[in-house]
């Protein structure tokens, strides 16, 4: 409207001088127009009736009334079709201007028939498909960033200096067991005093650094960095780690005692026999024979050992490529014990379980030495069933019964109960956690039970590992 004004008012002016001159000169008579000729003309006007005065008074008051009509008309139309091409396109490149602010991307820039406005509308189109690319080039840097900070282990919190949160990733929601919300304070999305109080703590740190934090019993290392009017948090869960270090600094300690035992039994009884060299039979065959069982012990600890070792490394995607038949390693398995007091019952409801042969054989064997040990049991029974994938071996002795307080412990290495009935047979402490490392290998677990006898029941589970199917299996399927 306003255009339509501004165009109308100066169109208007100079379209009215214009027509009142055409109109002034073309109504007036031609005497008049040549300046009175012969020198009539003031003649003429003096024998004027004051009649004919108002009569053409009359006349050029309708002149003029006619001439602003007229100029009005002009102006208008003018006026109309001038704003017309302007307005017209200004209100589609309008329109095209909200869809982009409101992120409209399906739009089309229409051609105008006037070449300005077809020239703007042609720079609209170029910057709009200028913001367009780099709008779709930051949308990709920003998803890949997001995938970026989705695998990480670390948790990743963005903060403003309002403490609220302007990015975080799915790790640091889970460290903090919190649903976060951007935009809001990170405080008031926190859902317990403990991390509360965890997060408060990390915000008292005006300046950079690296702390450690305990919260919900795991550890974790914070780094904080102060941006330009941001904060960066990073939450390093150091857990695993930290009980590893502890794991380690018990384990060497264990060894090292275990170690140290028979060592120097060896090298105790030794040293005699070398300072005595006319030590009599009698004792020269004990010395000679302690000698031997504790050499044969260490020897057992580090077997034990390596093997535990050699079993916590075995990578989780192995394949069990046939099952296992029972018939031959059963009768292996009688011929073992057949010689001790004793005596051993084997039971099985199948022929064949789909486990390694070594993982059966170490297993079953630590079981029952376990229970030739450590128990006063006349017979030992051990039963072996198969249901669907599940695998069950149990190991029954008949006491005496382990104490409730040590049934959580009896798996650790190097712990045991209590001393072996015979000195003889005197264990490594480590059989029961290879015996846990192995169910563990296929996804199962050993619990202890006191059983209907009064004494103890290991059962192992097992369930069935996936089958390898090779390249040629698959061809041919």
């Amino acid at each position: 409207m306003r255009l339509f004004t501004s165009i109308f008012f100066t169109i208007f002016v100079p379209v009215t001088l214009v027509l009142m001159l055409t109109l002034h000169y073309s109504g007036r008579p031609a005497g008049d127009a040549h300046g009175g000729a012969n020198g009539q003309s003031s003649v003429v006007s003096e024998h004027l009736t004051e009649a004919e005065t108002e009569e053409r008074n009359r006349e050029s008051i309708n002149y003029n009334f006619r001439l602003i009509l007229l100029s009005f008309a002009t102006s208008g139309l003018i006026s109309f079709l001038l704003a017309g091409r302007i307005t017209i396109p200004m209100r589609k490149l309008a329109d095209i201007a909200d869809r982009i602010e409101a992120g409209d991307k399906n739009i089309s820039f229409p051609v105008f028939g006037d070449k300005t406005m077809s020239k703007v509308s042609d720079i609209f189109h170029r910057m709009y498909s200028s913001m367009t690319r780099k709008q779709d080039e930051l949308e990709n840097e920003r998803h890949k960033l997001q995938h970026v900070f989705s695998i990480l282990n670390e948790g990743i919190i963005l903060l403003d200096t309002s403490h609220r949160i302007k990015h975080f990733n799915s790790k640091a929601a889970e460290h903090l067991g919190s649903e976060l919300t951007h935009g809001r304070n990170i405080v008031d999305s926190l859902n317990s005093m403990d991390t509360i109080n965890f997060v408060s703590r990390v915000l008292e740190w005006q300046e950079d650094g690296i702390h450690h934090l305990e919260l919900r019993q795991k550890m974790f290392d914070v780094h904080v960095r102060y941006l330009d009017k941001e904060i960066l948090i990073v939450l390093y869960n150091i857990t695993e780690r930290t009980q590893y270090e502890d794991f380690k600094t018990e384990l060497i300690g264990n060894i090292t005692h275990e170690l140290k035992t028979p060592l120097a039994m060896i090298m105790g009884y030794a040293e005699t026999l070398l300072a005595n060299t006319s030590v009599d039979r009698k004792n020269l065959e004990k010395f000679l024979t302690i000698i031997h069982s504790n050499s044969k012990r260490l020897n057992n600890i580090i077997n034990d050992i390596l093997e535990l070792h050699r079993l916590e490394h075995i990578p989780g995607g192995f394949n069990v490529d046939e099952p296992l038949q029972l018939e031959a390693v059963l009768a292996e398995l009688n011929e073992r014990y057949e010689g001790f007091e004793t005596k051993t019952v084997f039971r099985a409801d199948c022929t064949d379980i789909p486990v390694l042969r070594e993982h059966f054989m170490t297993l079953l064997t630590n079981l029952t030495d376990n229970a030739h040990k450590y128990s006063l049991s006349k017979v030992i029974e051990i039963s072996i069933s198969v249901k669907d994938d599940e695998t069950v071996i149990q190991v029954a002795d008949e006491g005496p019964v382990i104490p409730d307080e040590d049934r959580e412990r009896i798996f650790e290495r190097f712990y045991t109960v209590n001393k072996s009935k015979n000195r003889n047979q005197t264990g490594t402490g480590l059989g029961l956690s290879i015996v846990k490392h192995i169910t563990g290998l296929y996804d199962g677990s050993i619990t202890l039970e006191k059983n209907k006898k009064g004494g103890n029941t290991f059962v192992a589970t097992l369930f069935e590992r996936p089958v390898r199917i090779t390249e040629t299996e698959e061809e041919e399927a």
